[in-house]
């Protein structure tokens, strides 16, 4: 490499230059100092490499560390209009307890110096999705679902810097709310078996601890999804909610709404079961109407009064047929409209539902009465034309 070559290398930074220009004597009072001990920080990589290259190319240049000082020593003088952004390591972004948390809880963000530089004196510069830098301590707090963001730190002390750390992204989600559902029903009897069920949605959680309250009041903690009452008694019926706590994290969800368990004490004999599981129905379609006795369902007969004024078993219609306790009526008309019940070979008499037939638009209902805090779903059937196409106005005590 010519002379040439070597000054060109050192246009861009007027340090360099400057030095270059100097005398003899100029270079030697730029490094004059009393005591090397106290000398502050090495000059940075690329300048030392910079002067390094230029020493193996020319014989004339004597540079002041090879007269007097050691290399690692150098006066900062010699670099006041060196401003190269990184002139030290750069520093490592951690993040605690994790990167991805609910909103309520908190995340640390610490910027760590290299062991080297340790001291004081140092500002922190922390930059979030590459926007302007802000200063702030050496841990950063982040706790709001705005704060979630790409963030990185460097530090600066009497104007030099340290390069950027890697990245880190940050994100805060929303804090889930859970679903208590409880099988087979809200409303069951002393001696059914119930089942409770806390579902919880959320994003980038594999697994949960599941906390389940009774009246407001917590019964237990557990890493099953589901809560089993078996036998239950009248003690039981009670409001019911739960909250999910994170198994391999911080994170916990929102407390459920509650859910209110009722128990009657006696259990009814039998139950009048109806397929298609609606009140309303359709003409010339197939309906089936079986008594369903807790031990078993023999003994038990559908009888039925019509609007017509006639009282008569299901299975003595020419249009009906029977398995069991099972009646079965196909095709429907609309003489078939009426309440339907069981009765036991003794004439008890059980489970009244009023069945009605029609050859337009029904109303889809539950056939049993359903428990005050349910949800309740009504859906409007026309017969010639399927739900998702069909608009419907709803009106309740025909208003």
């Amino acid at each position: 490499m010519l002379d040439d070559d070597v000054l060109s290398l050192t246009s861009s930074d007027p340090a360099a230059s400057e030095l270059l220009a100097s005398s003899q004597d100029e270079q030697d009072k730029a490094v004059e100092i009393e005591d090397v001990s106290e000398c502050s920080q090495p000059p940075c990589p690329t300048y030392v490499e910079l002067l390094d290259v230029m020493s193996r190319t020319t014989e004339r240049l004597d540079l002041p560390w090879k007269r007097k000082l050691p290399r690692s020593c150098l006066d900062e003088r010699y670099l006041s209009g060196h401003n190269h952004p990184a002139d030290f390591s750069k520093p490592t972004l951690t993040v605690e307890p994790q990167s991805s948390v609910f909103t309520g809880n908190k995340v640390f963000l610490k910027c760590l110096l290299n062991q080297t530089l340790d001291g004081m004196g140092w500002e922190f510069l922390w930059s979030k999705d590459s926007n302007t830098e802000s200063t702030d301590a050496e841990i950063k707090t982040i706790d709001r679902v705005s704060d979630g963001g790409e963030y990185k730190c460097r530090a600066r002390r009497r104007g030099r810097y340290t390069d950027y750390s890697e990245p880190v992204t940050v994100t805060i989600h929303g804090k889930p709310k859970p679903r208590l559902t409880i099988k087979p029903d809200q409303h069951v009897f002393r001696g059914e078996t119930v089942t409770l069920r806390c579902d919880i949605d959320a994003e980038g959680v594999s697994s949960w601890k599941y906390n389940w309250y009774k009246g407001g009041t917590f019964i237990v903690s557990t890493e099953l999804q589901e809560h089993t009452v078996r036998s239950v008694t009248e003690s039981d019926a009670e409001k019911y909610s739960c909250y999910g706590a994170e198994t391999e994290g911080s994170g916990i969800s929102q407390h459920s709404d509650e859910v209110t368990l009722t128990v009657s004490g006696v259990s009814p004999p039998v139950s009048l079961i109806i397929s298609p599981s609606r009140t309303q129905h359709f003409t010339s379609d197939s309906l089936s109407l079986s008594c369903e006795d807790q031990s078993n369902s023999d003994g038990w007969t559908v009888r039925r009064y019509t609007d017509s004024g006639t009282l008569k078993d299901c299975s003595s219609l020419r249009r009906g047929s029977k398995t069991g306790s099972t009646c079965t009526l196909s095709p429907t008309i609309t003489w078939d409209t009426g309440v339907y019940w069981c009765q036991s070979e003794s004439g008890e008499k059980y489970h009244p539902v009023n069945i009605t037939v029609h050859s337009g638009v029904i109303l889809e209902s539950p056939v049993h009465p359903v428990t005050e805090g349910e949800t309740l779903t009504l859906c409007c059937l026309y017969k010639h034309t399927s739900p998702s196409i069909l608009r419907a106005d709803f009106y309740k005590d025909a208003l």
